[in-house]
């Protein structure tokens, strides 16, 4: 009973600041890490101050800092690889290349559609003044079942 209230105790233990009254903790989130971290980077707060605040050793909060340092340096460099590959380099032209492609393809089917829409017309007029059907026997020789 006695080791249930002794450890109840060790648990709400508080850290208090001139504003803020933070529990202690034994470990913190990757996100409330980097919250503390922001708050050393305004300027406003030295590493003392946010670590009686957050009741955290100066040691673990400069550990903190270099692994902050390590990866904003590890995602800097992942960007500047994305960028001097040239694969990315060249999908801005193969874009360009794409939309080329498809304009002069949008060309032919319009040029294909006008020839049909051509040939039609002047099967019409055949019919007309040669009276004979040529759509119909066309119609009959390209059907399922010949």
């Amino acid at each position: 009973m006695k080791n249930k209230e002794k450890l109840q105790k060790t648990t709400t233990k508080t850290r208090v600041d001139s504003t803020e009254v933070v529990p202690t903790k034994r470990s913190f989130a990757l996100a409330q890490r980097q919250e503390i971290i922001e708050y050393y980077n305004t300027g406003y707060f030295t590493a003392e101050i946010l670590c009686k605040r957050y009741g955290i050793s100066v040691n673990l909060f400069r550990q903190w800092l270099r692994s902050e340092k390590r990866r904003e340096q590890n995602q800097l460099k992942n960007s500047q690889c994305q960028m001097d590959d040239p694969d990315y380099k060249d999908k801005d032209a193969e874009i360009a290349a794409l939309k080329k492609a498809l304009q002069q393809k949008e060309k032919e089917l319009n040029y294909a559609k006008m020839k049909h829409k051509a040939l039609d017309i002047l099967i019409e007029i055949a019919e007309e003044r040669f009276d004979i059907i040529i759509k119909l026997a066309a119609a009959k020789k390209s059907g399922p079942w010949r």
